[in-house]
C-alpha cells in the first residue's frame, strides 16, 4: 500500500507508514485515508508482478498488436522490448507501455497523414464537418493557425483561423441566430443516432462506451484515445467540436513543423498542455523530453540535448584551455580524452586530493569539479569516519534502473550491509534561491522519492540524514541494528524515525 510520511518539512510517499508509539487507532486510519485519496497514477510496489501478468496487461491494453516474446520485466520505470509488427524491435519504459504508449514510429507515421493538410485537403475535411453549408472558393490553406476566408450561404464572406473552422466553428451571424432560436422545441435526437452521426463525424477516434446520454443539448463524457474523457455538447460534437487537448497539440505541431521543418516528430499521447514535458523525437537522435512552450519559444535554445553538444563540439586544446578559464590550476587535464561529444565522459586529475575523477566534459565547463573535494561538511566527516573504520563503502553509488532523465547517485553505499546513506540539506526541504530556488527544490523532491522508492522496491536498507543529527552516531546506530536484524528485515531510517520492512 502506498502511504505518506511528513516530517514537517517535507513530505515522502513510501510503502511504509512510519507510526510513533503514542498514535491513536482513529490517527492511524487517518493516515490510511489521506494515502488512498493521493490517488498516484504509479504501480504500488507492495508486489512486483510477473513477466506474465505485464504482458497479459499490456495485450489487454494494446488488443494484442504487439509481440512481447522477447519481454523481460522486471520493474515499472525500467525499459522493456517488445516487436512491433510494422517497425520490429522497440524499447520503452515498462510503464509507459502499460498505460497505452506504443510504438514511436507507428504514432508519427499517423501524425504526418493526419495534419498535412494543403487547401484541397481543408476543403475536403471542412466540408464534412460542416456537411458542404459554406463557400471555400476563396480559401488559401497555409497553416493551422493562419486565417482563412469563407463564404457563408447566408450571410456572406467571414474570416476564421482555419484550426478553429476545422473544430466544428463556423459562420458567426449564424451562430448568433441560433443562441437567439434556442429555447425553440427542436427534432429530439435518440442516442441511436447521436453515435451514428458521431462515428460519420470524427470516425474512431473517439470511444462512446460509457457515454449517458439525455439530450443534444447537456453534456456528455466521451474518451479520447490518446488524453483520456472530456465533456462536450452533443450538437457541438457532431459540429466537428472534439478532444480539446488534441486541438491544443495539432495546434502546437502545427507552430513547431513550420519552425523546425522536418527535424522533430511530436507524440500526441505524451501531451498534456503547454507547461507539461511530452515526449519530442529527433529524427537524428531519438527520443528527449521538453516543454511544449519552450519547444516553441527558445528558438535560440538546444532542443535535442545531443544536436546541441554536437553543435559545440571542441578540441583537446580548447576544453582545456577553457576549463582552466573556469578552474584555474585546480585541476590537471594531461589524461582527457575528449569523446565524440561533450557529454561523454573525460578522465581529470584533482590538485587537492591527488585523485583522479571521471566527469561529463559539458559538466566540468559549467562549472562541476571533483566530488570528493566539493562534497558537504557532512559527507566529508561521514566519509572520515569511514575511511578510519573496516568497512567497505561507495561514494556517489549508482545503481541499474535508478535514474531520473539521467542516471541518479546515492552520497554513500556500504554493500557489507546493503546500506544507502543519504545526507539532505536544507535545498531538500524547501526553495533555497542559491541552490535553484523552486525549480531545483522539485527536482529534489521528486530524485528522493525516485531513490525511495528504488530502496523499497529492491529491499535496500536506507538512512536519510539532515542537519542538526549527529551523522556518525546514526550511521554507528543503524550499523549495528542492521548487524542486529539479519538479511531478513529491511530498515527505512528517515531523519531519526525508522519502520521494519519484513
Amino acid at each position: 500500500m502506498l502511504t505518506r510520511y511528513s516530517t514537517g518539512l517535507k513530505t515522502f510517499y513510501t510503502l511504509f507508514v512510519i507510526v510513533p508509539h503514542d498514535i491513536t487507532t482513529d490517527a492511524s486510519q487517518h493516515a490510511k485515508r489521506i494515502a488512498a485519496e493521493a490517488n498516484f497514477d504509479k504501480p504500488t510496489m507492495t508486489k512486483t508482478k510477473t513477466n506474465a501478468e505485464f504482458i497479459k496487461e499490456c495485450n489487454a491494453k494494446h488488443a494484442g498488436f504487439y509481440d512481447y516474446s522477447i519481454t523481460k520485466y522486471t520493474i515499472w520505470n525500467a525499459k522493456i522490448k517488445y516487436i512491433c509488427p510494422n517497425h520490429g524491435i522497440q524499447e520503452q519504459r515498462a510503464n509507459d507501455h502499460r498505460r497505452g504508449g506504443g510504438c514511436g514510429k507507428c504514432g508519427r507515421e499517423k501524425t504526418k497523414k493526419a495534419f498535412l493538410y494543403d487547401t484541397q485537403k481543408f476543403i475536403q475535411v471542412s466540408n464534412r464537418i460542416h456537411n458542404s453549408q459554406y463557400d471555400y472558393s476563396n480559401v488559401v490553406y497555409s497553416s493551422y493557425l493562419e486565417s482563412v476566408s469563407i463564404r457563408c450561404k447566408l450571410h456572406g464572406e467571414f474570416v476564421q483561423v482555419a484550426g478553429h473552422h476545422l473544430s466544428g466553428h463556423g459562420c458567426p451571424k449564424c451562430g448568433n441566430i441560433s443562441c437567439r432560436n434556442r429555447g425553440k422545441p427542436s427534432k429530439m435526437l435518440t442516442r441511436t443516432m447521436f453515435l451514428r452521426l458521431a462515428r460519420e463525424t470524427h470516425g474512431g477516434i473517439y470511444d462512446y462506451t460509457s457515454m449517458i446520454y439525455k439530450q443534444k443539448r447537456t453534456g456528455v463524457s466521451i474518451i479520447c484515445k490518446s488524453h483520456g474523457p472530456f465533456v462536450c455538447l452533443p450538437d457541438k460534437h457532431l459540429k466537428g467540436v472534439g478532444c480539446p487537448t488534441c486541438v491544443f497539440f495539432d495546434a502546437f505541431v502545427a507552430t513547431a513543423s513550420a519552425l523546425y521543418p522536418g527535424k522533430f516528430e511530436y507524440d500526441r499521447s505524451s501531451y498534456k498542455n503547454s507547461k507539461t514535458k511530452m515526449r519530442i523525437t529527433c529524427q537524428a537522435h531519438g527520443d528527449f523530453w521538453q516543454q511544449p512552450g519552450d519547444h516553441i519559444r527558445k528558438r535560440s535554445a538546444f532542443h535535442c540535448y545531443i544536436c546541441f553538444l554536437e553543435s559545440k563540439r571542441i578540441t583537446r586544446d580548447e576544453f582545456i584551455a577553457r576549463s582552466k578559464v573556469i578552474h584555474g590550476s585546480a585541476y590537471g587535464y594531461d589524461d582527457v580524452v575528449l569523446g565524440s561529444t561533450l557529454n561523454d565522459f573525460v578522465t581529470i586529475f584533482c590538485n587537492k586530493c591527488q585523485k583522479h575523477f571521471s566527469q561529463r566534459a559539458v559538466n566540468h565547463l559549467q562549472g562541476n569539479g571533483c566530488a570528493t573535494c566539493c562534497e558537504s561538511q557532512h559527507e566529508k566527516k561521514i566519509r572520515a569516519w569511514l575511511e578510519t573504520t573496516t568497512h567497505v563503502f561507495e561514494q556517489q553509488k549508482s545503481f541499474p534502473g535508478l535514474r531520473h532523465m539521467q542516471p541518479l547517485k546515492c552520497d554513500f553505499y556500504l554493500p557489507q550491509y546493503n546500506l544507502v546513506i543519504e545526507f539532505d540539506g536544507i535545498q531538500h526541504f524547501e526553495p533555497v534561491k542559491m541552490f535553484g530556488g523552486e525549480e531545483r527544490f522539485a527536482i529534489n523532491q521528486t530524485r528522493d522519492q525516485i531513490k525511495n522508492e528504488y530502496c523499497v522496491a529492491h529491499r535496500i536498507n536506507l538512512l536519510r540524514l539532515k542537519d542538526g543529527q549527529d551523522v556518525i552516531a546514526e550511521v554507528q546506530t543503524t550499523i549495528e541494528i542492521i548487524k542486529k536484524g539479519g538479511d531478513s528485515n529491511v530498515y527505512h531510517i528517515l531523519y531519526g524515525k525508522f519502520a521494519t520492512l519484513a
